[in-house]
């Protein structure tokens, strides 16, 4: 836990400009919060408690770091703005917002991070942290085995790149060989891409598809046979 507000010491509150926000608006009291497109006396919330856990995930998983604020007899305090600072080792990565109850979705890239959690407009809360783990998303490849005739109009194979929760990865690089050909080409939009089959000889034809490891992502290897059979015209 950390905190980098003043707290109470020996018994003795410290000065109302070190615990208070300013009024934002004529006419509002000191002792103030605006949550929810409202004013709230803070005194409601000066005794409640920040919550979080460790996470760990893999990249661009989707899922939120746990950030709740509650009462101390356990009533969730939801809708107020909280704040993460992240930190990698002593570098600072960044500062991000999110409110409580909904949770922080982490977007960072793979490694080991600290989260340090506050609410700027309580400073009688104390701020905690947690530890943030993020690993690389495992992939797949998506393929098939497929037949066309000679010379035919519609002769491809739909090749689709995903993550392992499932998410299409866009604008990744990939090798596709041929039998003994190579080539490298960039998935689409939608993680998708098309390996035509329009210049290959009557017979079976082998595709492998091959993803390499990066940053973010683990490698994976898929194969499929494309057969050309004789045109029945």
């Amino acid at each position: 836990n950390f905190t980098d507000n003043k707290a109470y010491e020996n018994g003795e509150e410290p000065a109302p400009s070190e615990t208070k926000s300013d009024a934002m608006l004529e006419g509002i009291a000191v002792n103030c919060i605006f949550i929810n497109n409202e004013y709230r006396e803070t005194e409601a919330y000066s005794s409640a408690s920040l919550v979080t856990s460790d996470y760990t995930s893999t990249y661009d998983s989707g899922e939120t770091l746990e950030i709740k604020l509650v009462t101390p007899d356990n009533h969730p305090l939801d809708g107020i703005q909280a704040k993460i600072t992240v930190y990698q080792g002593s570098e600072k990565i960044g500062t991000y917002y999110a409110p409580t109850g909904e949770g922080w979705e982490v977007s960072l890239s793979p490694g080991d991070y600290i989260a340090f959690i506050y609410i700027e407009e309580l400073p009688e809360v104390v701020g905690v942290a947690a530890e943030l783990k993020i690993t690389k998303a495992s992939t797949e490849i998506s393929t098939y085995d497929a037949s066309f005739e000679f010379n035919a109009s519609r002769q491809f194979v739909s090749v689709i790149l995903r993550d392992g929760n499932g998410k299409t990865i866009k604008f990744a690089p990939v090798t596709i060989q041929i039998d003994d050909k190579n080539s490298t080409t960039i998935t689409d939009q939608n993680g998708e891409i098309r390996v035509s089959a329009r210049n290959l000889g009557i017979g079976p034809h082998t595709l492998t598809v091959r993803f390499d490891e990066n940053e973010n992502y683990t490698g994976s290897t898929n194969s499929s046979i494309m057969t050309v059979i004789p045109s029945r015209t």
